[in-house]
């Protein structure tokens, strides 16, 4: 099922070469299909950027600078939601889960990919990608 819904997000998000998930809560590496074999130091590196970034106080205190002041903001609603980060080779977009906020997802596309139609895309496979955990 879950090779299934990447195999799915990586055809459907135009040039997409990896798709990814991430526990959080442990910083494990859960399953990730690429279509380029990557050495276990570079997942080692990815795993842990990826939780380190959605874990980290200072980005979850930045993430609440334009909070809504009233307290009306429930507390699913902490840190960022999307992280997107780009570089001169490619795009790399971190989906946190909906259903589970331990679970974060990675799709990486090259760089000449429209980051609106990645982002669109990535978000649309994500409850598939989460229903298979």
């Amino acid at each position: 099922m879950l090779e299934q819904a990447f195999n799915d997000a990586i055809s459907d998000i135009p040039n997409c070469i990896a798709a990814g998930v991430v526990d959080l809560s442990s910083g494990t590496l859960l399953s990730l299909q690429s279509k380029q074999e990557r050495p276990q130091e570079t997942l080692n590196v990815l795993t842990k950027t990826i939780t380190e970034l959605f874990e980290a106080p200072l980005l979850q205190a930045f993430s609440e600078i334009y909070s809504p002041a009233d307290g009306e903001a429930d507390a699913s609603g902490k840190g960022f939601g999307e992280i997107l980060l780009l570089n001169d080779h490619h795009n790399y977009l971190l989906l946190k889960g909906r259903e589970s906020n331990q679970l974060a997802v990675i799709i990486v596309t090259t760089k000449d990919t429209p980051v609106g139609l990645m982002m669109m895309k990535s978000i649309a496979a994500l409850p598939a990608i989460e229903r298979a955990f």
